[in-house]
């Protein structure tokens, strides 16, 4: 068990009761939080995970491109000492 600074071990039960506060039980009812937080900030992950992933890409590109001309440097100075 992960030791826990809250007084009262809430965070240790968190994993567990989220999901009875989210959807409710038999005797109690719902209090979302999790999903209409999502709903509202929606597009705004989605535009910044995009960015992210074409940041990563434009990146991967950009090494890769860095290694084709380093590649590209050492044949032509082998050839060149031959």
């Amino acid at each position: 068990m992960n030791a826990t600074k809250d007084p009262n071990a809430t965070g240790i039960f968190a994993e567990f009761i989220w999901r009875f506060l989210e959807f409710g039980t038999v005797k109690m009812a719902a209090r979302p939080h999790i999903f209409p937080t999502y709903r509202a900030y929606r597009k705004k992950l989605r535009r910044r995970i995009a960015g992210a992933v074409n940041r990563a890409v434009r990146k991967a590109k950009a090494d890769e491109q860095l290694l084709i001309d380093q590649n590209d440097e050492l044949i032509d100075a082998i050839e060149r000492s031959r």
